[in-house]
């Protein structure tokens, strides 16, 4: 629900009317509904629901522009708006790229029609291939509220000192994807005792928790900011506590299912259980429930991406290899599932509904962006959850 300035809401619940206009509850009781100040206003029966600002979700793939036969920016919106979400930022891993001032202005200008407002990110290289340097302030003028070759990482160590420092000076956001490739080297889910199991060829967490360190030890040494994107490890999540204890400028994302799922799920052959980062073990999910509650980790995520319905069921239905990563196999994405995964899955074990940092259990948003975007989200954007769906 948008509540621009000068249009009034009334919404009913527990009973009693409220009265919106802007980003304010303006007036409250039982007979809202037949004032005079009442009559013209849309009403809303939001019994039994509960009333909060907009979400913002700082990382999800709209696949628009070049996929979009598996998604696009009207679609993704569609769903985003589904689950409360009311802003999106998308990664730049299009095609072509989101490396250009023309592709900027397609997902700006195709954004005007769609459920959610969004928020282009723009890559840090061109091409994403970690050779070329992009004009970062350039990109920013362009509309792009933050720069990340999400999707990959920046392999070279002295390119992304250098980016750290071109965004930094132009008051730009960096998002790094964690992973060295050549630790990788061609794994597919976590490595640990599902992998050996199953017989599959295994994704170490090093891979992760070395370019995390990397990207700190950068970020310290030349007092820039760097953001780590869907921390998934245990070993991510102490090096980031232990470098905001140092002063450090990072901050981090993790996603719902990081939290909440572990790798013993493919054992079930299902390859909808693999994504990257790949779902690790319980002791990396209680860090990062950890890391959550003392507030290591800024924001949750949905890094939202997804696979056209053809393609997954074209695989083998039972095989952890058959399937790219992917999250869902339906026209609309996860995002309008995070919400009430975070409600049903978290809250309910008690031990995190009332000690969640504000910035997180109030929102998706993460400081930096919110600044880069001028106050992304206003609070004139409001969402009605239904916590007992």
């Amino acid at each position: 629900v948008k509540c621009a300035d000068g249009q009034l809401y009334t919404c009913k619940a527990r009973g009693k009317f409220r009265m919106i206009e802007g980003d304010r509850i303006i007036k409250v009781g039982s007979n809202l509904a037949q004032t005079k100040i009442a009559q013209g206003a849309q009403h809303i029966d939001a019994s039994g629901l509960c009333a909060a600002p907009g979400f913002l979700d700082i990382h999800v793939h709209l696949r628009d522009p070049g996929f979009t036969h598996k998604e696009d920016i009207i679609t993704g919106c569609k769903a985003a708006a589904a689950g409360g979400v009311t802003g999106v930022c998308c990664m730049p891993n299009t095609k072509p790229v989101t490396d250009s001032e023309e592709v900027l202005s397609y997902i700006l200008d195709k954004a005007k029609d769609a459920d959610a407002r969004v928020y282009p990110i723009a890559s840090i290289t061109k091409g994403m291939l970690g050779q070329e340097l992009n004009d970062i302030a350039a990109l920013h003028a362009c509309g792009a509220v933050a720069v990340s070759d999400d999707g990959r990482p920046v392999e070279n160590g002295g390119m992304m000192l250098k980016a750290l420092k071109e965004a930094y000076k132009a008051g730009v956001p960096v998002i790094s994807h964690c992973e060295d490739l050549t630790i990788i080297d061609g794994g597919i889910i976590n490595e640990g005792r599902i992998s050996k199991e199953l017989g599959v060829k295994g994704m170490d967490r090093a891979s992760e928790d070395s370019i995390t360190a990397r990207e700190i030890v950068l970020a310290e040494s030349s007092d820039t900011a760097i953001h780590i994107a869907h921390v998934s490890t245990k070993g991510s999540v102490q090096l980031i506590r232990e470098a905001k204890a140092r002063g450090v400028k990072v901050t981090c994302e993790t996603a719902p299912h990081y939290m909440m799922m572990t790798d013993e799920l493919l054992l079930s052959y299902n390859a909808n259980f693999r994504m990257n980062p790949p779902l690790r073990e319980q002791e990396d999910c209680e860090a990062i429930v950890e890391g959550v509650l003392d507030g290591t980790i800024d924001a949750i995520v949905t890094d939202s991406i997804t696979v056209k319905v053809d393609s997954v069921l074209q695989q083998k239905p039972a095989s952890v290899t058959g399937a790219p990563f992917s999250c869902k196999t339906s026209p609309d994405t996860v995002t309008e599932l995070a919400v009430d995964f975070n409600i049903s899955s978290v809250l309910t074990d008690g031990f995190l509904a009332f000690r969640m940092p504000p910035s997180i259990s109030g929102s998706f948003t993460h400081p930096a962006i919110n600044k880069a975007a001028n106050r992304i989200e206003k609070s004139e954007y409001i969402c009605f959850i239904n916590n007992q769906y």
